[in-house]
């Protein structure tokens, strides 16, 4: 509460807390959800912490669909792959680097789906990335299943070949290392059709920044993370420019959908839709625009992206919240 205070006090966005599902995200015992409901949070969630025991996973999307809030999962299975740095396959084994597989994600995925048919409870799959996920969740909705998902912008558009780089010799470019880990070009165009046919919901950065020692190590060692917010709609809008996302798609995903997700838009009103008269929050969208990444002039403190340098096409021309215009770009980077 203290929290959301702050941020109705001082914020130039809206803040919306997700709270843990287990205390300290151990995976032991739940954390104390309805208090957490009580204090104004809108899902559950251990983000990259997968809840592994199966009955604990249960009781929490059982408990949480009677406060009806939804559980958002990070599926996988961590004992499948003991910590692997990127996605097994080809490139994996030609850089001599550790993997997670395919396998994982969908074992992790069709478990969840069954405790959430099981309790009635709805379900949210953070960051989906291989084509067996999708088919799994595409499935699942066929027979009803409250199941949501996501995707994000650097799964859309970057592959497991980004850790390699362009060059003759292997980058290990540890900015390119995100759990989970960017998948091959079949998954990459799964995930786009998934989209464009709904069964992908929404699109989320999944935005992690680090300090700039966190990836100036050897790969192995390297956080895992893909600073995104910043490059999220260049990357986006570029997809549309190629031909490979439909614009009116992409709007939705950012917008209405991850509102009726979470239940956002019961909360705000106007939240993810444009309706005179009501809706106060706005980006304003360039898609013509050329805009070179860089990092350097990022708000954020991250600068871990392995896009710097690229150039894409579209960005943010300005955001208004709550009516007022909160920040305008500028020049011809992002």
């Amino acid at each position: 509460e203290s929290i959301l205070e702050r941020f109705r006090r001082d914020g130039r966005v809206r803040i919306l807390p997700i709270g843990c599902i287990t205390r300290g995200r151990e995976g032991r015992e739940l954390a104390e959800l309805a208090e957490l409901a009580a204090g104004g949070v809108i899902a559950f969630s251990d983000d990259g912490s997968p809840v592994a025991d199966p009955r604990l996973m249960r009781n929490a999307l059982a408990l949480a669909g009677a406060l009806g809030l939804p559980i958002s999962e990070h599926c996988d299975s961590p004992e499948m792959h003991a910590g692997g740095a990127m996605n097994e396959g080809a490139v994996s084994e030609r850089l001599g680097l550790s993997g997670q597989p395919a396998a994982a994600e969908a074992a992790a995925i069709a478990r969840n789906i069954e405790l959430a048919a099981a309790t009635g409870a709805r379900l949210h799959i953070a960051h989906v990335t291989t084509a067996r996920g999708v088919d799994l969740i595409a499935e699942a909705k066929q027979r009803g299943v409250p199941v949501t998902c996501e995707v994000t912008p650097s799964h859309l558009f970057l592959t497991e070949d980004a850790v390699a780089g362009g060059g003759p010799e292997p980058a290990y470019d540890t900015n390119a290392k995100i759990n989970p880990p960017l998948r091959t070009e079949a998954d990459r165009r799964a995930l786009l059709a998934a989209l464009d046919a709904g069964i992908i919901d929404a699109i989320a950065t999944d935005h992690a920044p680090h300090a700039i020692e966190d990836k100036l190590v050897e790969f192995e060692d390297a956080a895992f993370g893909i600073s995104c917010f910043e490059s999220a709609v260049s990357s986006l809008l570029t997809l549309a420019a190629r031909g490979e996302l439909r614009l009116e798609r992409m709007v939705e995903a950012l917008t209405s959908a991850p509102a009726a997700c979470f239940g956002i838009d019961r909360r705000i009103p106007g939240a993810g839709r444009l309706e005179p008269g009501v809706s106060r929050d706005l980006v304003i969208l360039d898609p013509a625009a050329d805009v070179t990444i860089d990092p350097v002039r990022w708000a954020s403190k991250g600068k871990n992206t392995p896009l710097a340098g690229r150039r894409l096409r579209g960005a943010v021309r300005a955001v208004i919240f709550d009516g007022t215009l909160a920040w305008e770009r500028e020049g011809a980077h992002v």
